[in-house]
């Protein structure tokens, strides 16, 4: 009636459920029997007139301008990760808003979050990461936009009067999507 499969993992749910040591235990048992995933944030941010703000980043090549971000480090929030990032990268303090896009399915085990975000504070300014920024009306994007942000501003444009509506079929972004 039983498979060797199923009495395994019902033995398995059994024992988890009256471990012994204690959660941190559990969780390192987690960390170790799971996939790791890098998470990454972009932050959406358009200036009063419509306009969206790129970055040409000095590390890649390939597709050089993006929108500002980066990957969430330990113990942070992605509203903590996009403001810090934001602030390192181009000298701009935000507030970050919803949630407009999440992608997965690269190469690498990652899931990208792309958020709006309004600038508060701070100086447009270069950085190490990021050796020019500027506003760019949708309809005059530049060369070497990162294609699957082309298809993201796209996205996000034609759901702009569905509230809640989340992209997120990074199949919809062509093959290109993710590669720098």
């Amino acid at each position: 009636m039983f498979s060797l499969r199923s009495t395994v993992l019902r033995l398995g749910l059994v024992a988890w459920k009256y471990w012994p040591f204690g959660n941190h235990a559990k969780w390192l048992a987690q960390m170790a029997l799971n996939a790791r995933v890098m998470v990454g944030g972009m932050a959406l941010i358009e200036d009063e007139q419509g306009r969206v703000l790129l970055g040409r980043h000095t590390y890649r090549r390939k597709h050089p301008w993006g929108m500002p971000g980066g990957w969430l480090k330990a113990n942070e929030s992605l509203s903590e990760a996009l403001a810090r990032e934001v602030r390192e990268e181009i000298g701009l303090l935000v507030e970050v808003g919803e949630v407009v896009w999440i992608g997965s399915g690269y190469e690498q085990p990652r899931l990208d979050i792309v958020c709006l975000a309004q600038v508060t504070g701070g100086q447009l300014q270069p950085s190490l990461e990021i050796s020019a920024a500027r506003y760019f009306a949708y309809d005059r994007l530049p060369a070497g936009l990162m294609p699957d942000q082309r298809a993201i501003f796209t996205m996000v444009r034609q759901r702009a009067n569905q509230p809640g509506a989340i992209a997120s079929t990074p199949a919809d972004l062509g093959p290109d999507h993710g590669n720098q």
